[in-house]
């Protein structure tokens, strides 16, 4: 077999396995005809600071008020929607702008750390494996609805950092204020996140410059490590993806792979405004 198709079959293989197909040649779509109305509101914000992260194809909002700050991201490529929604977003905070990561959540959790005490129902868990014929091939449409089922069922994430009493596997719309949450707008899935100032171990004055961290996990991450967030050093020895061909050989599929294994990571320096 070419090497190619070697590598094609592969793409193929990893979204038959989680119950659909999902075609490499599904394009991006550009965000501005499509912007989705709770983010065009939310651009005409006071003090918002946006832009678009081209590799992880996700446009990114940030602002705050008096209690706190706000992360916004819009993300409309199927593919990474799936990424997101499968493998969780980790979302670091530092008051010192650096690039700790002391201080975090994250959400959606991934699919191999289900919500503590929450034996997903077989209904839940992946869609059963079905055999893709010329008829039953689900399109977008359809993907899209498995994600968005998927999505409903992250009521939780993991929080390190924060106040003692925040940290741990907390409700992902905690009474502190402290949340996270996933939505599709139409076509566009939005993910949100609330920092209260409060519930950060130290105050935050005016004029602070945070550094905001946002990171897309890669395919197959492993278990919680000791600093309480995935430790992902790659998949299994058994389960390696291939090489890349140089970049100049690598056609469009192939760096489709590549996007689903890797982690996908964003340093923001954001400053805080009263």
């Amino acid at each position: 077999m070419h090497f190619y198709q070697f590598r094609r079959s592969i793409l193929t293989t990893l979204f038959i396995s989680g119950g659909y197909l999902y075609s490499s040649a599904q394009a991006v779509i550009n965000l501005e005809p499509e912007m989705p109305t709770p983010v065009a509101a939310l651009l005409q914000q006071p003090g918002l600071k946006s832009w678009y992260d081209k590799t992880s194809k996700m446009l990114c909002c940030v602002y705050n008020d008096q209690k706190a700050v706000y992360i916004q991201l819009a993300i409309t490529d199927l593919l990474q929607q799936k990424k997101v929604i499968e493998n969780g977003i980790e979302l670091w905070i530092d008051s010192k702008g650096k690039k700790k990561k002391h201080t975090g959540l994250l959400f959606p959790l991934p699919a191999s750390q289900p919500a503590a005490g929450h034996l997903p129902a077989s209904n839940e868990r992946e869609p059963a494996f079905t055999s893709p014929t010329e008829n039953n091939k689900p399109n977008d449409k359809e993907i899209r609805q498995q994600l968005i089922a998927q999505a409903m069922l992250q009521r939780e994430m993991k929080v390190i950092g924060f106040n003692d009493e925040l940290n741990g596997m907390q409700n992902a719309k905690h009474p502190s204020g402290l949340q996270a949450s996933l939505q599709f707008n139409h076509d566009t899935l939005i993910y949100e996140a609330v920092i209260p100032f409060q519930t950060l171990a130290k105050p935050v004055p005016n004029n602070t410059t945070l550094t905001i961290g946002i990171i897309a996990k890669g395919m197959l991450p492993g278990n919680f490590g000791a600093n309480g967030m995935p430790a992902f050093d790659g998949p299994p020895d058994d389960m390696m993806p291939p090489p890349a061909p140089p970049p100049d050989e690598a056609p469009d599929d192939e760096v489709r792979l590549q996007q689903l294994w890797k982690d996908d990571l964003i340093w923001y320096r954001y400053i805080v405004r009263g």
